[in-house]
């Protein structure tokens, strides 16, 4: 069904190309106006190839069709198709699917420019981090924040940053270090504001404070190079032992593949006999393409450090084993085919995108006007956390009272009760505060966009006239299939009777078998004429081995020509006529084997083009009824306004 109407849509040209503007009324059925904008962009779209040239000629016989369709959607209307549940729930589908693709057009675009320029460098960074746990009391928390402020304090008054660091940092695992984290390129840093933070500050300086969900941070940028992408090598790994005379042994096993590996043996069948790792061995050792940050230090660096394919390291260690790398495929950012794929998937799965998406959500708040009954809401979000605590999420509401409205939709605690009470099972991590705050968010969102998807259109010319075609596409195709297409099939007295009124139609066309051979020049182009006038069929063996002699062979290439065809222009139109005609570096000789004259088609074999015909017929008259059904008046002035 789906696939049929986005065929049928595209036969109606929904492809928006044109600008429209102008607020003039073109015509009018009945009370129904339509606009010079609507108008416009539909003649636009549909004439594209130069078509639109705003002729008169051409503005009056696309009119003539646009009224029709007009006409026909009208009639749909007015049998209450538009109100049929089926068409509601599609074009409701439809609607959400618009309204994200727009947004994410218009979100993710500006989110991917601005990744595909930090996806050019790789950042070093170091950072004080002061944890928050997720249940935190806002007292905890502000003892965290004026934490970190004394450390940021700290680093004005000339302390460096590693001293506090080490001496402040609640992460244990780059305190001793200086906070040092190393190195990361775009969408690998967990939070947008850090990412920030990395990308805009400075080499060799550090950030204000910064919060995020797990706490407050200072960043500093120790150092920015050209982003080394992603690498895939394959590996040979032997690890090593507590004991240190067998880790001697190890060192010499390696040592001795690694001779091996330069003498010429197979690293792949090495590495299935000799690896040590069992996630890789079975594959020759081969591991899938990574980035940076992705495994210890010491490997990558190997890794990144090999640059021709099929380059080798040399042993190296790392804390708990021993690897030979080889090089298999380097991969730098924007010099792949799936490079901006693959970051709009991880931009899509980042918080930035949500960051811009609850952004987006409190500006269509503010344009359109937001107002919460704040008594209702603070009573209701007191009563519901209550009731989280004690783990009930049944709502009981005798009164439903409004707690917010978006322009002249208002929403009661009940409609949010019923939210809270389906969806309950989010955020079974959070407390009851964090718990309801995050569901009445997305309760909000969810209603924002209901509105918003209607209201959408107003805003957006493109996404209206799109949202407005495929509703009058769905319409129509219910529409044409009741009143011609199924009708057509079904009415086979009609179709008959069509058929024996059109037979004439229904001819088919004077046609010749036709069979192409092949000389090697004209001298034996010549002689197979020759032999094909004596022997049509061309069966005597005397014949044929003349004929090969010359380079001529008994094999041909069998056609069908009809005389509209601009092959019987290449051949003689009577039974056996012969023709030679130059082609290319060779010659053709064009056989007219047996002509079949022109002749009715019985209705079985008619059946395909009556029923097409039908079709045809069928909407005609039907058009004709709706015209005189529906009063259609078309301002001439305003047309006339139109032409170029």
């Amino acid at each position: 069904m789906m696939k049929n109407l986005i065929i049928f849509l595209l036969s109606l040209g929904v492809l928006f190309q044109a600008n429209a503007s102008g607020d003039d009324t073109l015509f009018k059925i009945d009370d129904t106006p339509v606009k010079v904008a609507e108008f416009e962009y539909i003649y636009n779209k549909n004439n594209f190839d130069n078509k639109a040239d705003y002729s008169e000629k051409s503005l009056r016989e696309y009119l003539e069709l646009y009224i029709n369709f007009r006409l026909k959607v009208k009639e749909a209307e007015s049998m209450g198709l538009d109100k049929d549940p089926k068409l509601q729930s599609e074009l409701k589908v439809y609607q959400e699917q618009l309204y994200n693709s727009f947004y994410d057009k218009n979100t993710v675009k500006g989110l991917l420019d601005e990744a595909e320029k930090r996806a050019k460098e790789d950042v070093s960074i170091s950072h004080i981090f002061i944890s928050v746990s997720g249940d935190a009391t806002l007292e905890e928390k502000t003892l965290a924040e004026k934490k970190l402020q004394s450390a940021y304090e700290m680093l004005q008054t000339g302390h460096s940053f590693e001293e506090v660091a080490q001496k402040l940092s609640d992460d244990k695992y780059t305190k001793a270090n200086g906070g040092l984290l190393g190195y990361f390129t775009v969408l690998q840093i967990a939070f947008y504001n850090l990412e920030n933070a990395a990308y805009n500050t400075p080499v060799g300086s550090y950030s204000k404070p910064i919060e995020t969900p797990i706490g407050f941070h200072i960043v500093k940028v120790n150092d920015k190079r050209p982003a080394r992408g992603e690498v895939k090598v394959a590996l040979i790994k032997i690890n090593k032992s507590e004991d240190a005379t067998r880790n001697e042994a190890i060192q010499t096993k390696v040592s001795a593949l690694y001779q091996q590996l330069k003498s010429g043996s197979d690293f792949a069948q090495l590495a299935k006999t000799q690896s040590e790792d069992a996630n890789t061995k079975g594959k020759g050792g081969e591991l899938d393409f990574f980035p940076i940050s992705q495994y210890d230090p010491v490997f990558e660096e190997n890794a990144f450090s090999l640059k021709d394919k099929g380059d080798i390291s040399q042993p190296f260690e790392t804390d708990n084993a021993w690897y030979i790398l080889k090089l298999l495929d380097k991969k730098l950012p924007g010099e792949y085919p799936d490079f901006k794929d693959d970051l709009i998937t991880k931009i899509k799965k980042s918080d930035r995108y949500d960051l811009k998406r609850e952004a987006y959500i409190m500006d269509v708040l503010d344009r359109y006007g937001f107002q919460v009954m704040d008594a209702a809401f603070k009573n209701f979000k007191t009563k519901a956390i209550d009731q989280f605590k004690l783990n009930q999420y049944k709502f009981t509401i005798d009164q439903p009272t409004s707690i917010f409205k978006i322009i002249d939709k208002t929403y009661t605690d009940a409609d949010l009760a019923e939210y809270l009470s389906n969806n309950h099972l989010k955020y079974r991590r959070l407390d009851a505060n964090q718990k309801f705050d995050r569901l009445y968010n997305d309760f909000l969102e969810e209603k924002t966009i209901d509105f918003h998807i209607l209201a959408y259109g107003k805003e957006n010319l493109e996404y209206g006239a799109l949202l407005n075609e495929y509703r009058d596409g769905i319409l129509l195709f219910d529409l044409m299939e009741k009143k011609v297409w199924s009708k057509a099939v079904e009415d086979t007295t009609g179709l008959k009777e069509y058929y024996l009124n059109n037979k004439s139609n229904f001819l088919t066309k004077e046609k010749a078998d036709v069979r192409k051979f092949s000389a090697p020049n004209e001298k034996a182009a010549n002689l197979l004429v020759k032999y094909l006038n004596i022997d049509p069929d061309l069966a005597n063996t005397k014949y044929l081995k003349k004929l090969e002699s010359k380079g001529v062979t008994n094999s041909y290439e069998q056609l069908s020509a009809e005389k509209s065809d601009e092959l019987s222009k290449k051949i003689s139109w009577k039974d056996n006529g012969l023709k030679v005609m130059p082609s290319d570096n060779s010659y053709s000789v064009y056989q007219t084997y047996q002509i079949f004259p022109e002749r009715e088609r019985s209705f079985e074999e008619s059946k395909g083009f009556a029923i097409a015909g039908y079709q045809e017929y069928l909407e005609k008259e039907w058009l004709n009824e709706l015209h005189h059904k529906y009063n259609v008046v078309v301002d001439d002035t305003v047309l006339k306004g139109l032409i170029k």
